[in-house]
């Protein structure tokens, strides 16, 4: 199934990736950045470009960036659903909206859920930003069939390493089987819930880059992605903790962590036991 799924994915995104990059430039042609945000910009450019990495946002399957303008980012996923292609896409902001950890009330306010969450974890890992994402599920002809708010909240600790932490309910079909997906290298047990631990391997590559012979074999495990969008070829790991509870889907990820993967499940069972407030 994976294989031609991602088949599909190619083929499908040649024939999207025009109107898809026209409206996200219209959206983005809105946006007035001041002089400070254009050099937080710059900042964080730098900061990605000295430590190789692409930010993305994970799911338990195939996305391609379109591409990073001002302040704003737009993800597409290709997803087989009924008896045709839809796209997941996720819109949001670069920067926090909210710096402050008791400012997530307002932030839960503006999605209309509660989260479980924790400002802090005993490794020492704390909350750095808070964001809000707007989600949507569309179909070929680019209609949006369901949509919803998401929230991301990112944590740092020394050394610069960061992980985002992810929460939104499960959309409509999507069930804990679907969002778990058939990769997994780790599993621990909270309670009820499961959450499953999975480190993936990206290549990052430019917009007009082909597929080599050795991507397409790479590209038949489940561990291996192809991603478009960065200026050079470049290689990540990608660490990934995914559990769904009471109809949420939650989710931690980072990319060339120096944890194990026992470390980040432990993260995951912190939220779980400690996140309600």
């Amino acid at each position: 199934m994976k294989k031609e799924m991602d088949c599909i994915f190619h083929n499908e995104w040649d024939q999207k990736d025009e109107i898809i990059k026209e409206a996200f430039y219209e959206m983005s042609g809105q946006i007035n950045a001041s002089d400070l945000l254009k050099r937080q910009i710059d900042r964080r450019l730098q900061k990605e470009e000295k430590k190789e990495e692409h930010s993305m946002k994970h799911f338990s399957i195939k996305k391609v960036v379109i591409g990073v303008v001002a302040a704003s980012f737009l993800l597409g996923t290709a997803v087989l659903a009924g008896s045709g292609i839809k796209y997941y896409v996720a819109i949001g902001t670069e920067f926090p909206k909210y710096t402050k950890f008791e400012d997530i009330g307002k932030a839960e306010a503006e999605i209309g859920y509660k989260v479980d969450a924790v400002e802090s974890f005993s490794n020492g890992y704390k909350m750095t930003g808070i964001d809000i994402i707007e989600n949507s599920i569309q179909n070929e002809a680019g209609q949006k069939e369901e949509e919803q708010k998401e929230i991301r909240l990112s944590y740092g600790k020394e050394g610069d390493e960061e992980i985002a932490f992810y929460a939104r309910k499960l959309f409509s079909g999507e069930n804990e089987e679907t969002v778990y997906g058939p990769v997994v290298d780790k599993t621990l047990q909270c309670g009820k819930t499961k959450v499953i631990f999975t480190q993936y391997t990206y290549k990052s590559v430019p917009p007009e880059y082909e597929l080599t012979a050795e991507d397409k074999k790479n590209m038949e495990d489940e561990h291996f992605t192809i991603s478009y969008g960065t200026s050079e070829v470049k290689m990540n790991q990608y660490y990934s903790a995914l559990w769904v509870k009471d109809g949420m889907v939650y989710s931690l990820g980072g990319f060339n962590l120096s944890m194990s993967g026992d470390e980040m499940l432990n993260m995951a069972k912190e939220i779980i036991e400690n996140g309600s407030r």
